[in-house]
């Protein structure tokens, strides 16, 4: 946060992003340990609809990750840069570690083809909110690293370019249903 220009109120909710999917917290824990700008920031960088009831099955990922991309320009603007930041590490860790155990995919039902059209529709929604982000850069940079991995170049058809795959993903799955 603070070498992308955050505040204190961001590097607080960047480390407390996930405590309300992850955590079992709410808007009025938060509120009440760190004020109501950090526990709104943290609010608008959850991915679920709703509280997260312990042991209930979160909502299925293609619904929450099109619900994140659809409203990013519509969340706070406070919560634009902690996003870019949790995505930006998120990309660069997944990039890494496939690099050096491409098994490490497995992790994720959704696999390459999946994380990379999140990511990728992330960078691109995030770029013009944030056109000078350091975070912004990052994830594009690692959106990059990834798209031109082994792992992802095998599973892309002949002549068609990564992201040209990228971008069909939601017209694949659907032929899937």
């Amino acid at each position: 946060m603070w070498e992308d220009g955050g505040d204190e109120d961001q590097a607080i909710a960047g480390l407390l992003h996930d405590a309300i999917e992850d955590a079992g917290q709410d808007h009025g824990s938060i509120t009440e340990r760190f004020g109501t700008d950090v526990a709104d920031i943290v609010v608008a960088c959850t991915d679920t609809s709703g509280p997260v009831v312990e042991g209930a099955e979160k909502e299925p990922w293609l619904l929450r990750k099109t619900r994140t991309i659809d409203s990013l320009a519509t969340k706070p603007q406070s919560a634009w840069l902690v996003i870019a930041a949790d995505k930006a590490h998120n990309a660069r860790d997944l990039m890494i570690d496939s690099r050096r155990d491409p098994s490490s995919w497995n992790r994720f039902r959704q696999g390459p083809e999946g994380m990379c059209w999140y990511l990728s529709r992330l960078h691109d929604e995030l770029r013009p909110l944030l056109p000078d982000s350091r975070s912004v850069e990052m994830l594009g940079a690692c959106v990059s690293g990834i798209l031109g991995s082994d792992v992802v170049q095998s599973k892309l058809p002949p002549g068609q370019s990564a992201e040209g795959w990228v971008a069909a993903y939601l017209e694949r799955r659907s032929a899937l249903q």
